[in-house]
């Protein structure tokens, strides 16, 4: 892993790397800026950029721990860097509201119910679903090669329908909930979708950005 030295602040955040992206990173960050509460940016100290080679099955290219967000320099679109830098700063929001995000278990109760839809559908389908463990609530392999490469994330997109806002959705709780945390934050016509999707986790979002007005 190699970290790329050269550095500048943009507000509190210390970015590093930037010049070596394709995509204007600074550019993208003071739009951050511009889109989330300030009081989530507070979570997150640094954006680096390097050779971190994070990407996964799916192609992403980010990663946030510990209060830095790690970008891969290979990602090449604005849209992309930007959808991802809000989407690991979600995760940076999360882990600082957990108790509100998932203490009364309403979110959870509600993410379970929608793998249990998903595999009545499966089976519908004639899937077998055994290997499928749908309480599990982080990331998991089994889980993944599951989802990527028995039913394959095309077919998987057209099976969510109604039920999960997108395949990487339904990979763990996280990914649940900072899919839509990305979507609402970016969005304008995401809470109508969310309400129909969602709805307990739509009520968590808006506390999330109610509460840091």
């Amino acid at each position: 892993m190699k970290i790329l030295s050269e550095f500048k602040r943009i507000g509190h955040i210390k970015v590093t790397g930037g010049s070596k992206l394709e995509a204007p990173l600074e550019q993208i960050v003071y739009k951050i800026l511009e889109t989330l509460p300030q009081s989530h940016l507070s979570f997150v100290k640094e954006i680096r950029v390097g050779d971190y080679e994070i990407q996964d099955s799916l192609g992403i290219y980010s990663l946030y721990d510990s209060g830095i967000v790690y970008i891969d320099r290979d990602i090449k679109s604005n849209e992309e860097l930007f959808l991802s830098l809000i989407h690991e700063i979600g995760h940076a929001v999360e882990e600082n509201n957990f108790d509100l995000l998932y203490g009364d278990e309403q979110v959870i109760k509600e993410f379970i119910s929608k793998r249990k839809a998903l595999t009545r559908k499966l089976e519908v389908h004639g899937y077998d679903v055994s290997s499928f463990d749908i309480e599990e609530l982080s990331y998991s392999k089994e889980n993944d090669l599951f989802l990527l490469d028995y039913i394959g994330y095309d077919k998987l997109r057209s099976l969510i329908s109604g039920i999960f806002l997108d395949p990487y959705s339904v990979t763990s709780l996280r990914e649940y909930y900072a899919t839509a945390f990305e979507r609402y934050a970016t969005d304008p016509q995401a809470a109508r979708r969310l309400e129909a999707v969602s709805p307990k986790l739509l009520e968590k979002l808006k506390q999330l950005f109610e509460e840091s007005r």
